[in-house]
């Protein structure tokens, strides 16, 4: 077995064989090949959730966590949000000068700029 150590290699391709005093290249035909890659950027280094840090951050934004598990929990926790009233409130157009004049002043000004670009 042979153990050896090498400074950083730049990412590519390399081969490594080994030399002896008294013996010639053809009676040391040990070679082997090995790649070296980039590193992986900071991004694609940690793929594992980090469950404390998860906490830690909802805790201090004054949120909470849920595991994947507690999904049904957090439905129910956001129900409430969702509850509410819903007011309708319909204006006719055409009674309402305050909404019939400006809506058809924007008709009237799309009309016009299309019938100038030739659209029309």
């Amino acid at each position: 077995m042979f153990r050896g150590q090498t400074p950083a290699l730049e990412p590519g391709e390399y081969e490594i064989s080994l030399s002896a005093s008294g013996f010639s290249d053809t009676d040391l035909k040990a070679r082997a090949t090995f790649m070296v890659e980039a590193p992986l950027s900071l991004e694609r280094r940690a793929v594992v959730m980090d469950e404390d840090t998860l906490v830690r951050m909802a805790q201090r934004t004054g949120g909470r966590y849920y595991r994947e598990e507690d999904a049904n929990s957090l439905v129910d926790r956001l129900k409430p949000i969702s509850a509410g009233k819903i007011v309708e409130d319909e204006i006719v157009l055409w009674q309402s000068w305050w909404w019939f004049v400006p809506i058809i002043t924007l008709l009237t000004i799309e009309w016009i700029l299309r019938k100038r670009a030739g659209l029309l």
